[in-house]
């Protein structure tokens, strides 16, 4: 049968991790007195140090991010506010939504591809579907 793990409270740890920066006592005499295996005591005490820097950041780098998640929610917000209003001023029918798009500006792939000249990579490839597409009079083409 296995032996279940000990899960530990932070304030635990963090007054393992506190002893051990202090040096009174070796890591192993700490390890016997907590009973716990020195690699464990090593391992807080070095998250400790690396993470005390943030304990004296304050507040400030949190207001940020939830100043930055404010300015998020009330973006997303106004832009489902606007898409809603779209919608109700947008023409029902599909033939009038085609009717807005001018026909003029939009290009067929073959009409597009016409317009330049074509330098395939490989000896049988499409110029669409893998050559590079450069325009006519510049160089390379």
């Amino acid at each position: 049968m296995r032996k279940k793990r000990k899960r530990h409270e932070p304030g635990y740890k963090a007054k393992v991790a506190i002893e051990a920066v202090r040096e009174r006592k070796t890591v192993s005499e700490l390890a016997s007195q907590f009973a716990l295996h020195p690699s464990q005591i090593q391992d807080w005490k070095r998250t400790l140090l690396e993470r005390a820097p943030e304990l004296f950041a304050g507040p400030s780098q949190a207001r940020r991010e939830e100043a930055e998640q404010a300015e998020l929610y009330e973006q997303i917000g106004r832009l489902k506010m606007e898409l809603e209003w779209v919608k109700k001023k947008l023409p029902g029918s599909t033939e009038a939504k085609r009717a807005l798009i001018e026909r003029e500006d939009v290009l067929s792939v073959p009409e597009r591809v016409n317009r330049y000249e074509t330098t395939p990579r490989g000896n049988w490839c499409s110029a669409v579907t893998v050559g590079y597409v450069v325009p006519a009079g510049r160089p390379g083409g």
